[in-house]
């Protein structure tokens, strides 16, 4: 995944518990509201002796961040890499809306378990994404008050994220940040959606982890199959 562009990990399509994260790899894992400060668990940074480097050694339940062989983000451009299926068929996604949808704020994405996740890649334009305008106001009561842990959203359709399923990377990676946990079925749309700098500013600020650079480094395949999946039926 190249730094050219924003992975909002979309994990909307577990409704109960909604949280859009900006970052290069997507996913987090304990939260970082205070990154750069004296009491944040892990950092970014080169030098404060938190940072991704130093993940592995930071707690016992954290080495796998070190030492783990399914680690993520990973370079989906090296030539030579990618294995290109010619037939699949086209991913379907059979979600109802929901009439009843509460937004979460966590702080944190995902809990570690056996998961899947779906990522889209977005580039910063003029024209705003649909969904996320959706999310907007939600997604700015949380930052007037901090207080605020859940807003009730009404009918939410996931549909309207505008997944195409056509053409999309999968790979066996992990989480993103601490702990690293190497079970997740990573899926990455290879369709490049548009998202407007107003929206990520805003995300930015929802984050509040007080770092320029909130993405973990690339990792190392370690022999990993990337494939990526095209549907010509059409």
């Amino acid at each position: 995944m190249t730094s050219g562009f924003l992975i909002l990990s979309l994990l909307l399509i577990i409704l109960h518990v909604m949280t859009v994260v900006t970052a290069q790899d997507g996913l987090r894992g304990p939260t970082c509201r205070t990154c750069g400060g004296t009491k944040s668990e892990f950092d970014y940074s080169k030098t404060s002796g938190k940072g991704p480097a130093f993940w592995g050694t930071l707690k016992t339940e954290w080495a796998t961040c070190g030492t783990g062989k399914l680690q993520s983000p990973v370079d989906l451009t090296v030539n030579g890499v990618v294995d290109v299926v010619p037939q699949l068929e086209t991913v379907t996604r059979r979600y109802k809306p929901c009439t009843n949808t509460m937004l979460t704020n966590k702080g944190t994405s995902i809990e570690p378990q056996n998961f899947a996740v779906i990522s889209i890649l977005y580039k910063i334009g003029h024209s705003p994404d649909p969904f996320l305008a959706k999310l907007e106001r939600n997604i700015s009561a949380f930052i007037a008050d901090e207080s605020v842990k859940e807003i009730e959203r009404g009918v939410l359709d996931p549909t309207d994220i505008g997944i195409s399923g056509r053409e999309f990377y999968r790979y066996q990676g992990s989480l993103t940040t601490p702990p690293c946990t190497e079970r997740v079925v990573w899926t990455v749309e290879e369709q490049i959606k548009t998202v407007s700098a107003d929206q990520v500013e805003l995300l930015q600020e929802a984050v509040d982890d007080n770092s320029e650079m909130n993405a973990r480094p690339l990792q190392q395949l370690n022999g990993r199959d990337v494939r990526l999946y095209v549907d010509h039926s059409t």
